[in-house]
């Protein structure tokens, strides 16, 4: 399944799993996203802001506590700033 978009400013299920390579910890979104809008999942785990995971600038998220694996799922959904 792709990305799903709803209306001009959600965007859900941005599939980030491409720029997992084992070394990344930062991953950028199609779209820029407004502030505290994102919720991450990896390999369907729901991650937590602040905790897992920091948004850097409005394009950019930053894994904390972890560098993912490559071969799994990671998937954003946010609120597209417009």
């Amino acid at each position: 399944m792709g990305h799903l978009d709803i209306g001009p400013s959600f965007k859900f299920n941005d599939d980030l799993s491409i720029q997992i390579d084992g070394a990344a910890q930062e991953f950028i979104s199609l779209f820029k996203f407004r502030t505290g809008t994102t919720r991450v999942q990896y390999n369907g785990q729901r991650l937590t802001l602040g905790v897992d995971y920091d948004e850097v600038g409005d394009t950019t998220i930053k894994f904390v506590t972890r560098v993912p694996v490559s071969g799994r799922k990671l998937t954003m959904d946010y609120e597209r700033k417009i």
